[in-house]
Parts: C-alpha cells; sequence; structure tokens
C-alpha cells in the first residue's frame, strides 16, 4: 500500500472526504491539528483499502460501514495493522502510540 494508492483513495471516497472536512472544521482555528486531521483521513482509507483485498464487492466507506459487514471491518483492521494471532500483537497499529490530540 502506497501514498498514491491512499491518496487516490480518500480522494474517491465522499464520505472520507466529509469526516475530514469535520474534523477540518472543528480543528480549523488550532492549526497544529491539522496534520492529525490528515493522518485519520489516512487510516480510515488504509482500513477501506483492506476491506476491498478481503471482499472485493465493497466498493466506498458507506457501503463497509454496514452492520453485516462488522466481521469483514475486523479483519480489515487486523490486516491493515498487520495482526499477529499468535502472540495478539499488532506490528504496526492503525493508530500510533504516539503524543497527539485527541479527537472527541
Amino acid at each position: 500500500m502506497n501514498n498514491g494508492t491512499i491518496k487516490s483513495t480518500i480522494q474517491g471516497d465522499e464520505t472520507i472526504l466529509l469526516y475530514g472536512g469535520k474534523l477540518y472544521a472543528k480543528y480549523r482555528d488550532r492549526p497544529h491539528f491539522l496534520a492529525h486531521v490528515a493522518e485519520k483521513m489516512r487510516e480510515v482509507a488504509r482500513l477501506l483499502i483492506a476491506a476491498k483485498n478481503i471482499q472485493p464487492s465493497i466498493h466506498n466507506l458507506d457501503e463497509l460501514l454496514q452492520p453485516r459487514n462488522w466481521d469483514i471491518i475486523i479483519k480489515a483492521a487486523q490486516q491493515a495493522a498487520k495482526f499477529e494471532p499468535k502472540n495478539q500483537y499488532f506490528r504496526h497499529p492503525l493508530s500510533r502510540n504516539k503524543t497527539r490530540p485527541k479527537f472527541n
């Protein structure tokens, strides 16, 4: 998964763009939060890409977020974060453990 794929996924999905727009509107008066808004959008795009690899019939985030796709969301999160079931460990968590603002 490269930056071009992530970028095109973000640009092609209206729900991810709306999510980013909502976060931007909430934090636009605090410029130091804007990089985190972009990171959140990339995280959602990575999840969507992983879900499309598991279930090609999923085309966008709206489809993925349907209750019937719950199992796909779990598998996609595990795939995107490189989950190791043997030791219950995520090699690359979607949300990195670093000091950053908390979005409410």
